[in-house]
């Protein structure tokens, strides 16, 4: 018992740091940067805001590797519902 709390709850913070990172990289930073459809426009953007830019990079590359250990919520729920632990992993 005291492991599958551990487990979900390291699931847990997992995907709430997936969740945190995924707002600022795929939601917050694009808005920032585009430009309409003028790719000039844009590309100065990203020059403006170069460190904007950068972090959106760093947090984007942070979500993706922490949603690897989605395999730790595989094992927590394959005992109850198989097919709702590879729909969940």
């Amino acid at each position: 018992m005291a492991t599958e709390r551990a487990i979900s709850r390291g699931a847990g913070a997992v995907y709430l740091l997936v969740v945190v990172t995924g707002i600022f990289s795929l939601g917050y930073v694009p808005r920032q940067l585009r430009v309409g459809a003028d790719p000039q426009a844009m590309l100065g953007n990203l020059v403006a805001h170069r460190q904007l830019f950068q972090w959106g990079i760093a947090t984007f590359l942070v979500e993706q590797v922490a949603f690897l250990p989605s395999l730790s919520l595989f094992r927590l729920l394959q005992h109850t519902h198989r097919a709702t632990a590879v729909a969940a992993g």
